[in-house]
């Protein structure tokens, strides 16, 4: 037996040893890079294959037409890729582990001898999409090209996030005219969020596990609904309630219009999950991003940095009390940290700064600080800009 057969046949009674659902290309690479072992001539393509999207629906689409149909256009693109060694033994694979005939190809014979080197070597196009090993050189022209692949499959769903942002802007603008002028957007948005979680904890209690954004269904174009569904749900209560005491403090008594807090709000999101999707798909095997978290981040960060930058102290109202904003960035990264450090998934190897550097947290609290940065150097150079104007 080959070794892309004697994968496929573990990946096979993998399969069937148990219910799996939902199926993660992160665990489905782990599961196929075990029983490759210390064999580190196919590492490399077998890891290619696990991360994709195709490999996840074949193994779990029921319909023997789907199937039939999503094996072809996955052997399409393994054979516009691959070396026909390479290709030979991943086809191998497909066929043991799916139980379907792969059709015209030129097989791994059973038994043959080891391929050399040279032989494993895929195309150039395979070559591109593997992922950079640590400490290996690379060029500029090659870390865009490797973010440009990287970013192809989450480009739909930023695209649609980006255009729900827009079909908000206009909705919050309409309402904003509707509505009493002393209504508070902030409390507007608060309440918003609290409604549908009130509504996804009993009676919608199934479209809470659906709403978020996983990692499995991160570059899928059927669930790309996902990207506009995810800053409005809370996968944990705690969260929601934290978050929606820490926008009552920001936003309780925000000037800002409506359509304008929404287009923020929603932005802010896309953007804090928008590198941390990325870099979980290199890291992590598991995870999930909802809620307001990297939007009250961001806020939280701006308005320290502000504080820090100007020297001076910057405070909230909240009832009978005024909170420092520092007091805010300490116990509310103290909590997340509590949330995004440990494991939440048993199949999860990253270390605990990779799990950091996938969280919306850390994404919102550097994107805040960043801002805060450019809005103070951009009042350093007003003077100058003027003095050069009238010299």
């Amino acid at each position: 037996m080959g070794k892309g057969r004697e994968i496929g046949a573990q990946l096979n009674a993998w399969l069937a040893g148990g219910d799996r659902e939902p199926l993660q290309a992160r665990l489905l690479e782990g599961v196929l890079l075990d029983a490759l072992g210390g064999d580190a001539r196919l590492r490399g393509p077998v890891r290619d294959l696990a991360l994709q999207p195709l490999l996840v629906k074949l193994l779990q689409e029921t319909s023997p037409a789907a199937r039939r149909s999503l094996l072809e256009t996955l052997v399409q693109d393994l054979q516009a890729t691959y070396a026909p060694a390479v290709l030979g033994e991943l086809l191998d694979l497909l066929e043991a582990a799916t139980g379907l005939p792969v059709g015209s190809r030129t097989p791994s014979e059973p038994g043959s001898p080891p391929l050399s080197p040279p032989a494993m070597e895929p195309s150039a196009q395979s070559r591109r999409r593997r992922r950079r090993r640590p400490g290996s050189p690379q060029s500029w022209g090659q870390v865009v090209l490797d973010l440009g692949q990287d970013l192809q499959p989450l480009a739909p769903g930023l695209a649609l996030g980006f255009a729900n942002a827009l079909v908000f802007l206009w909705l919050g603008d309409e309402l904003g005219r509707l509505l009493p002028v002393a209504w508070s957007s902030g409390l507007l948005l608060l309440l918003v969020l609290a409604v549908l979680q009130l509504l996804l904890v009993r009676p919608l209690a199934r479209l809470r596990r659906s709403a978020p954004l996983t990692l499995a269904d991160s570059g899928d174009p059927h669930r790309v609904w996902r990207w506009i569904s995810a800053p409005w749900v809370h996968h944990r209560q705690g969260e929601a309630l934290l978050n929606g005491v820490m926008l009552l403090i920001l936003l309780g008594d925000t000037p800002l219009p409506l359509g304008q807090l929404l287009l923020r709000y929603l932005l802010t999101s896309l953007a804090t999950m928008a590198p941390a999707v990325l870099l979980a798909r290199r890291w992590l095997r598991v995870s999930c991003w909802d809620g307001a978290t990297g939007a009250v981040a961001a806020l939280i960060a701006l308005a320290t940095g502000v504080s820090l930058l100007h020297w001076r102290p910057v405070s909230f109202p909240f009832g009978v009390l005024t909170v420092p904003v520092w007091v805010l960035f300490v116990v509310y990264g103290a909590i997340q940290l509590a949330w995004v450090l440990p494991r939440q998934h048993p199949e999860e190897t990253a270390p605990p700064r990779q799990r950091l550097l996938c969280s919306t947290w850390w994404w919102g609290t550097s994107l805040g600080l960043l801002w805060a940065l450019l809005t103070r150097l951009q009042e350093w150079a007003e003077p100058l800009l003027r003095a050069t104007g009238r010299g």
